[in-house]
């Protein structure tokens, strides 16, 4: 009977261990994420200009990879040249705001000296007619002498005054200097500026200055503004000009399995097309905020894309995450 109470023991040890180590192992099992993602791309340099245009020829579509140099649109001269009288007049305008200002700069520094020494000279002339005014009470200096003090320190406060107004009116000619610095700046800028048009206007062709992927302003067709005929305003951008290596797969995850990645979490990518071929990524950037049209809310998940020049953006691809 002890024998077997003994074997029915070492039995329930055995099986509590059991129950402890599952867990663990369980816990050790390596975590894996299975979801679908897209290739998109993260925005390189945005094609704008600080003018009016118009475009006369577009070179190339979205999508489309360019080199450096490559010619990507033509600009309309016509409009060019009425950006160009339009600087032209303003330079002029400018400059005669300017001329103005300069003829009334006056020195500040000049004034606040005056006035400072105005106050020294009035407060010494209180003091002394307040001095004078004792001793005549008490019969130690004549009337005559008390009245010149009394005087002197009635011119100074008189001074005072005058240099007070002197100084303010330097402060609003202060004021003007500012105004001057800024129409200085205005005028260096328009002459950048018209520069730059000029050089447009004699050669009416906009080369990219690196290579990369002509893409829509929001990865749509309709805001692709790169064709004949199209008028851009002011800093409108025209698209986006960004390099390869700036793609990404785009993954969209829940709370929960949010949770569990990290940047810098291991990947694989499978791309449509040929699911046998995998390549090695990498998590590089979780936003913060979910998406405000998804419900429940889905976090966007971004990893690099490597080894894959030929794959297009909006490709999708079968990823695997592994949580550590």
């Amino acid at each position: 009977m002890k024998r077997i109470v003994f074997i029915l023991n070492r039995i329930s040890h055995v099986y509590l261990l059991l129950l402890l180590v599952q867990p663990i192992c369980f816990g050790n099992e390596e975590k894996i994420y299975h979801g679908i993602g897209q290739v998109t791309v993260l925005y390189g340099e945005a094609i704008s200009f600080p003018f009016e245009a118009k475009i006369s020829k577009c070179h190339v579509r979205p999508g489309q990879y360019v080199k450096k140099n490559q010619s990507l649109f033509s600009f309309d001269v016509g409009v060019l040249e009425k950006e160009i009288q339009k600087l032209e007049i303003e330079y002029l305008e400018l400059k005669q705001n300017l001329y103005e200002l300069e003829k009334s700069n006056i020195n500040l520094s000049e004034g606040a000296l005056n006035l400072r020494q105005a106050l020294q000279e009035a407060e010494y002339a209180q003091k002394r007619k307040q001095d004078s005014e004792r001793l005549w009470q008490a019969g130690i200096i004549s009337h005559e002498e008390y009245l010149w003090d009394k005087r002197r320190h009635r011119q100074s406060v008189d001074n005072y005054k005058k240099q007070l107004a002197l100084h303010q009116h330097l402060t609003n000619r202060n004021i003007q200097n500012e105004k001057r610095l800024l129409l200085n700046k205005k005028i260096k800028s328009n002459q950048t500026l018209l520069k730059k048009i000029k050089t447009y206007a004699s050669h009416p062709v906009f080369n990219a200055w690196q290579e990369g992927l002509v893409l829509p302003v929001k990865l749509k067709p309709t805001e692709f503004y790169c064709q004949a005929g199209e008028n851009l305003l002011n800093e409108q951008v025209v698209f986006w000009l960004t390099p390869l290596e700036d793609r990404r797969v785009e993954l969209k995850m829940d709370q929960i399995e949010l949770s569990q990645v990290k940047v810098g979490n291991k990947a694989e990518i499978y791309y449509q097309g040929d699911f046998s071929k995998k390549y090695l990524s990498e998590v590089m950037e979780i936003d913060a905020m979910p998406e405000s049209t998804n419900m429940p809310p889905k976090y966007r998940v971004f990893l690099k894309v490597q080894n894959a020049e030929q794959v297009k953006l909006g490709t999708q691809a079968k990823v695997k995450v592994y949580f550590e």
